[in-house]
């Protein structure tokens, strides 16, 4: 017996097999209950068949025989409606599994079926023009338009990081205009089909002025601001990537991106959530 892939329906490999179990057998049980019925119905009473015999033993003998026979029918009947139960269990049983591979296949489908069903996603899966605010980067004069929630909560933290940590933001290009942002509706640069993460305001660039995308990032970044760079990024448990560690793109250094699943971001704001939740002075 098998079953075709899941959410198809259970098949028998062998209809005859079902056939049998619901139509052929359970006839041969009413005939089989039939006959038992007629043996037992032609059964003659002791004292009329001693009668007509003249012989009390062949009087025993008989209803004997008949009981015997009756039993012997019934124990037939029950072993075709054993059979015919287990056949029916197993189809059952089939049913149940096939059912449980349709569920498990559905479940692992829904989150694709949600991005397919959301509309365009950015370069790392997420939605674009999602709602979306625009963000103080926390001891600066820096507004950052990112998505709300979880992967805008990342951003600005890393952003926080990288003003504290490694070269002030507040800082403009050198041409004097500010040069932080978010949010952009646009593609990849150089493509016309692959959509940029900042589409989704998952991505930010901090100080793109003095850090240009195609430079070296150590001709715009010290060795130790690069080191600080990637241990901000590290600390994050790899859901935020930097541009400078681009292999198959040009190096970006302005840029960070979000690359974790919603899961490990979620997992990472809370993190920081919870860090913050303890550095807070008791009341």
């Amino acid at each position: 017996m098998t079953y075709t892939p899941a959410g198809q329906g259970f098949l028998a490999e062998s209809e005859a097999l079902q056939t049998a179990a619901n139509s052929h057998m359970p006839k041969q049980v009413s005939a089989l209950d039939s006959i038992k019925s007629l043996l037992t119905g032609r059964q003659v009473p002791g004292e009329g068949f001693g009668k007509v015999s003249g012989s009390q033993t062949a009087s025993s003998g008989h209803q004997t025989n008949v009981q015997d026979g009756a039993q012997r029918l019934r124990d037939a009947m029950k072993r075709l409606s054993d059979w015919i139960g287990g056949v029916n269990d197993s189809d059952d049983a089939y049913r149940q599994n096939d059912q449980q591979r349709a569920q498990q296949t559905d479940d692992i489908a829904q989150p694709v079926r949600v991005a397919q069903n959301a509309g365009p996603t950015s370069q790392n899966g997420y939605p674009v023009d999602p709602p979306r605010s625009s963000r103080t980067v926390p001891g600066t004069g820096v507004r950052l338009n990112v998505a709300n929630g979880d992967a805008g909560d990342v951003l600005v933290h890393v952003a926080d990081e990288f003003n504290r940590r490694v070269e002030n933001i507040d800082q403009n290009a050198p041409t004097g205009e500010a040069d932080d942002w978010g949010y952009a509706h646009r593609n990849v640069r150089g493509s016309s089909t692959t959509i940029s993460n900042h589409a989704s305001g998952t991505a930010i660039d901090l100080n793109a002025g003095s850090h240009p995308r195609g430079v070296p990032v150590a001709n715009t970044f010290t060795p130790a601001q690069i080191d600080e760079i990637h241990n901000i990024v590290n600390e994050t448990g790899g859901v935020v990537r930097w541009g400078g560690d681009y292999q198959h793109a040009p190096v970006d250094g302005m840029h960070f991106e979000i690359v974790g699943t919603p899961d490990q971001v979620a997992a990472y704001a809370q993190q920081l959530r919870n860090a913050q939740q303890h550095q807070q002075p008791a009341q």
